[in-house]
């Protein structure tokens, strides 16, 4: 059946920022009013996969970002360059291609460098592993598919709010980093670009890490998808037929 306008315009109104439908996992850390250790106050969600004590924790604060859907509820994971426990998330499946994961990130302190946050499969496979380091008084992020870092020249600023989003290419090994004080309308150039020499493959799981040389501080709002508009609204624009 076919419409015909006879006078006038057609007007289309999809205005305002709208996100993809199918996000594989998300996470706002809502576990309580008690602060804990996270796979304690969240059994069944996170896992240890690692280390002991001092482990992952769990504070009833949160952290949050204009725009940003996911944060300002709940609570938040904590991690610290003198804790021990490293934890895992299933992302709902054996994922392949193209997985977009991203967080709110809050840093108090970060020692000579290590990776913090990532990607893995079913075994201890890891990928797009997300660094930090101190410089002076300033804070950098680094990027790897190994457990060596190569690290950005751009300074950040401890006690910020950063929304850190991550892609990687199960199939290609492509991977980026990005670090966003706001949301953009669209994916801006990355930070950070890798291309897995040795490609995972399947990834299944996002993985908090505490080690020496990493960083102090909060983590909240994870999401994964497999687009980037599972993870950041993209602008819809009003448009008008005559």
């Amino acid at each position: 059946m076919k419409g015909l306008l006879t006078s006038g315009a057609l007007a289309v109104l999809v205005a305002g920022p709208a996100y993809g439908l199918a996000p594989l996992m998300t996470d706002d850390f809502s576990y309580g009013a008690a602060p804990g250790n996270l796979t304690a106050v969240a059994p069944g969600v996170w896992f240890m996969s690692s280390g002991a004590s001092p482990f992952v924790g769990y504070q009833t604060s949160t952290l949050s970002l204009p725009g940003y859907s996911f944060g300002g509820t709940g609570g938040a994971a904590t991690i610290s360059t003198s804790g021990s426990e490293d934890v895992y998330r299933s992302i709902g499946g054996a994922q392949t291609g193209d997985v977009y994961f991203s967080a709110l990130m809050n840093f108090s302190a970060a020692g000579a460098g290590s990776y913090f946050f990532h990607l893995k499969d079913a075994t201890t496979g890891f990928r797009a592993r997300v660094f930090a380091q101190n410089n002076g008084v300033n804070l950098r992020f680094g990027f790897s598919n190994t457990s060596t870092g190569t690290y950005s020249t751009t300074d950040f600023a401890y006690g910020t709010t950063y929304l850190v989003v991550v892609h990687y290419n199960g199939t290609t090994g492509a991977s980026d980093l990005w670090v966003l004080t706001s949301l953009p309308v669209a994916a801006p150039a990355p930070l950070l670009s890798q291309t897995d020499a040795a490609i995972l493959g399947t990834m299944e799981a996002v993985g908090i890490r505490q080690a020496t040389g990493g960083p102090t501080g909060v983590i909240d709002g994870i999401r994964v998808g497999t687009t980037w508009a599972d993870l950041l609204p993209v602008e819809l624009m009003n448009f008008e037929i005559k």
